[in-house]
């Protein structure tokens, strides 16, 4: 079954871990998929009875008897369960939403503030892709394996010991996947559209895509990551998706592309669709109020090594000063920024004593104070991700778009800063 006790252990660490971090909606995001999760699994139980039932005996599988199952197991997983969890779905929508808009303007807002229309949207769209799991998902799973009981002429008996053993574990296991991110997608567009508003009664004019930067992260939101959308396209968005009728549709107004379709394009030049996540399915990117840049780390320069090649060159074209400058605050701002485990090691041994450190915890913290203290930093394209370079006096550190220090190393030619800067920058962006 998809709720085993494995998972809700899981879910209850979740909650206790996004109160601990002050994640609200992580903790909201994590109690649906609670929900969600305990009626999938009565409604689960309740269709392997209703299999076992219907199809008990000896005699062969028909497609008459098919076509009833499914029919029943419709019933079962598509209008019941969708029923059953409405008005909890209703309630998750309500509260990101007003959390969304109240981080923005910082008061509790009123019922007069609540767009109702967008609530109304949120939960006739969401309502929609809940029932629609067994209609174009699941429903088609055990439709196939169905047609494979018909075509080995099963008897009904092993058919339903074959469907039984499916639903313990294939389509339970694809089912928990798939809630846990629903869930997330729900929380996300429904605290974006709560922050729309929030933006508009606050006279915010600019916002920032503001990505989780960590192993997980999608080259989509690493792609989006820093990025300055005007509210002007936040608004224009949001007023797209309260106004489509057919759920469908919001596939095609906020469509999620690749991140090569946008990463050569500055980010005024976006789709609309682009301007505000989710990204793609179980997106954890969010938007904020424009930061504030500390002066040591606004980009005032910006020049391409001289073989930087085209390609990479239009790749990174798509940021301005400004978006280069998030990414550096963001790095800057990273609290005791993690040495990747498995380069640790071996960089220590070549280059740590050279460097004069005596072990492997100094390392570290001499490369977060070049990170800290640097004015000069490349930028170099490995493959397909941005690296930052960050110089200090005998050397320099290399950072990843996950925050991870992935080098320390001594200049590759010796003399002052300055040398050692443009010989490396010769080959690099």
């Amino acid at each position: 079954m998809s709720y085993s006790w494995l998972t809700k252990a899981r879910l209850e660490v979740r909650k206790i871990w996004a109160v601990i971090q002050k994640n609200k909606y992580d903790k909201i995001a994590a109690e649906l998929t609670d929900v969600l999760l305990q009626n999938w699994s009565s409604a689960e139980k309740e269709a392997i009875e209703d299999v076992i039932r219907a199809i008990r005996g000896p005699e062969k599988f028909q497609p008459s008897q098919l076509n009833n199952m499914l029919a029943n197991l419709g019933a079962i997983l598509g209008s019941k369960f969708t029923n059953n969890v409405a008005a909890p779905l209703l309630e998750v929508h309500t509260n990101s939403y007003v959390q969304g808009m109240q981080d923005i303007i910082k008061i509790q807002p009123t019922f007069k503030l609540i767009d109702t229309k967008a609530i109304d949207s949120l939960q006739r769209h969401n309502i929609f892709w809940i029932s629609d799991f067994w209609d174009s998902k699941l429903g088609t799973q055990v439709a196939d394996l169905g047609k494979q009981v018909l075509e080995q002429g099963l008897s009904r008996e092993k058919a339903g010991e074959l469907f039984e053993a499916a639903f313990a574990d294939r389509f339970s296991n694809y089912s928990t996947k798939y809630w846990e991110g629903f869930s997330n997608h729900v929380v996300t567009r429904s605290r974006e559209l709560g922050a729309v508003e929030g933006y508009i009664r606050a006279g915010v004019k600019e916002i920032e895509i503001h990505a989780i930067m960590d192993r997980h992260t999608t080259r989509i939101c690493r792609s989006m990551n820093g990025r300055i959308i005007q509210v002007s396209e936040a608004i224009k968005l949001r007023d797209e998706l309260i106004a489509a009728e057919d759920p469908r549709s919001v596939k095609k107004i906020a469509p999620w592309l690749k991140p090569e379709q946008i990463e050569p394009k500055p980010s005024k030049k976006l789709p609309s669709g682009m301007s505000l996540p989710p990204y793609h399915f179980n997106c954890r990117t969010r938007t904020t109020i424009r930061t504030k840049v500390a002066e040591k780390n606004v980009v005032n320069d910006m020049q391409f090594g001289k073989k930087t090649n085209n390609a990479a060159k239009e790749k990174l074209k798509g940021y301005n000063g400004s978006e280069w400058s998030n990414w550096l605050q963001t790095i800057r701002t990273r609290k005791k920024m993690r040495y990747r485990a498995k380069d640790l090691k071996t960089d220590f041994l070549k280059h740590g004593k050279s460097l004069g450190f005596i072990s492997t915890d100094t390392y570290i913290i001499g490369a977060r104070k070049v990170i800290h203290d640097s004015k000069r930093i490349l930028v170099q394209d490995y493959k397909g991700s941005k690296q930052f370079l960050f110089f200090g006096e005998n050397g320099f550190v290399v950072v990843d778009e996950e925050m991870d220090i992935r080098g320390y190393f001594e200049h590759v030619k010796p003399g002052s800063i300055d040398k050692a800067f443009k010989n490396l920058r010769k080959s690099r962006l």
